[in-house]
């Protein structure tokens, strides 16, 4: 199930979504003889994200790349479906089956790709998976990305 929404003014787009999947009833068995044994249990999750997009005003084609590119900012805070089982032998009260939950800040760029041609999309995001006090294990991520999006070709295609 997911919501979103967005709303233009002028040069800025704001937009927000949220999605819930529902694995919590997922369940994985492998049939060896008589006997099965489940590959691990899984938990519904939810996924909140909110961005800011800045638009190029109306240039020519040929102006700066920098004026004529797209800039975008957002943040995401999102669950996953596994939980995570204690680090010390047989457990702690309270964190035997924990969630683990992952937040993230993005920021990026279009560049266009001659005139109506596409864009070239790159972020940059940091963020952090897992904490110390409830799953006993934390991860700091720096991720690189790359897209393209591929506008109208030349007649001659």
């Amino acid at each position: 199930l997911g919501v979103g929404l967005g709303v233009r003014r002028d040069r800025v787009r704001v937009a927000a979504d949220w999605n819930r999947a529902a694995w919590g009833e997922a369940k994985f068995h492998t049939n060896s003889g008589e006997t099965a044994r489940t590959l691990g249990s899984f938990r519904n999750t939810d996924r909140l994200g909110v961005g800011v997009t800045l638009f190029p005003a109306a240039t020519e084609a040929k102006g700066a790349l920098r004026r004529r590119a797209v800039w975008r900012a957002g943040f995401s805070w999102g669950q996953l479906p596994v939980r995570q089982r204690p680090a010390t032998p047989g457990g702690t009260p309270g964190v035997d089956g924990a969630t683990v939950s992952e937040w993230a800040l993005t920021a990026g760029c279009g560049l266009p790709v001659k005139v109506d041609r596409g864009w070239l999309d790159l972020f940059l995001e940091a963020g952090r998976t897992g904490n110390l006090g409830d799953v006993q294990l934390r991860e700091t991520f720096l991720r690189i990305g790359v897209g393209v999006t591929f506008g109208s070709f030349a007649k001659a295609f």
